[in-house]
């Protein structure tokens, strides 16, 4: 496992499998894209907020001695999907992706800006500490109409327990069939715990999803696509998520 040892988050059960630690506040400085383009960006606007933050022991994927620090959204990245020379990466002020504090994940989590504030709240409660997202674009294969690509979106968010992270895959899967009105089939993504679909979203564009936890981490991954006569969607989605949670293990 790449984690030592984390902390509990609020009132967490009795069954929980984490310390806690003493808490410290940081001071999260979150980003607002400057950029869009004709397909939605993930993520709305954010400001910069102060939010007490608990420290965790956390094993860096490059040092064999864990360190106890307040996780931030660069000790995520580490973690964060690498794909292959197939896909080039994205300007995160094209899609708003990059570092992720508490009201950047709040923004990607509402629906609308007058959502914001229960995102926020709901997120706090489950013990989000921070996240990273990133996102990269195929090299058009010969068949793809000029002007059309596809796109591959990770998300990784670290919780204060693994309970708190299974309990926002539950209610993020929620929201993604809620958002699909049963136009994307679940399928099977081959990781034990892991939710996934494919199929169109509310604008007809193919996409593919899946949603895992390893301990504290929560991960998405997405792949859409406005021309995908072979469902290649559904078969990256998969071989994407399959790489990501191979680096958390």
């Amino acid at each position: 496992m790449v984690l030592a040892a984390l902390v509990a988050c609020g009132s967490k059960g009795d069954d929980a499998q984490v310390t806690t630690t003493t808490t410290a506040p940081s001071t999260t400085t979150t980003i607002a894209p400057t950029t869009t383009t004709a397909e939605s960006a993930p993520r709305k606007a954010a400001t910069t907020t102060t939010t007490p933050k608990p420290a965790a022991t956390l094993t860096s994927p490059d040092e064999d001695k864990p360190v106890e620090i307040v996780v931030q959204p660069e000790h995520i990245e580490p973690y964060l999907l690498r794909v292959g020379t197939d896909w080039s990466p994205v300007r995160d002020d094209v899609f708003g992706t990059g570092p992720m504090g508490l009201q950047d994940a709040a923004a990607d989590d509402a629906e609308d800006d007058g959502e914001i504030e229960r995102s926020r709240k709901l997120l706090q409660d489950l013990g989000f500490h921070a996240g990273y997202s990133r996102v990269w674009e195929h090299r058009r294969a010969p068949d793809d109409p000029a002007g059309q690509a596809t796109h591959l979106f990770a998300y990784l968010y670290f919780f204060g327990t693994p309970q708190g992270a299974r309990a926002y895959l539950d209610h993020d899967a929620e929201s993604f069939e809620e958002a699909t009105d049963d136009k994307a089939e679940e399928v099977s993504a081959g990781i034990p715990g892991s939710r996934a679909w494919a199929g169109s979203d509310e604008d007809n564009q193919s996409i593919a999803v899946v949603l895992f936890t390893v301990d504290n981490f929560y991960a998405r991954v997405v792949c859409t696509g406005t021309h995908d006569p072979t469902g290649r969607c559904r078969s990256w989605v998969t071989e994407h998520a399959d790489q990501q949670h191979k680096q958390l293990r």
